[in-house]
């Protein structure tokens, strides 16, 4: 089963990182490598075609912490709901390559955000 394109979702999780803690800069360079390394590998494995716009907020106070969040838009879901897409892709694809590279996420926390 395909879904077309659902309503955006979101994710929210903390990350860590390994002493001593890299520049704010360099975090968000990690976190978008991660990304876009995960998309293609999930639509490469699984025919998962999603749009992801990944934020850090707040301040990086340089204690290793920060509170990120991303946004999917799934275009094409193969084999099931759109819904559970987030998770998913956080779980198989995104939080391994995130811990590669250093950053260490929380369990996220999210929702289905609703269209204008």
């Amino acid at each position: 089963m395909t879904e077309s394109e659902a309503a955006p979702e979101s994710l929210q999780f903390r990350l860590k990182t390994v002493a001593p803690a890299p520049a704010e800069k360099e975090v968000r360079r990690l976190l978008e490598e991660a990304v876009q390394e995960a998309k293609v590998e999930a639509r490469q494995a699984e025919g998962i075609e999603v749009d992801v716009r990944a934020e850090i907020r707040g301040a990086f106070g340089g204690v290793g912490e920060l509170l990120a969040i991303l946004v999917f838009v799934f275009k094409a879901f193969a084999g099931g709901v759109a819904g559970a897409g987030g998770k998913h892709f956080y779980d198989r694809y995104l939080k391994p390559k995130l811990e590669r590279r250093g950053l260490f996420p929380s369990e996220p926390a999210g929702k289905a955000e609703e269209k204008p």
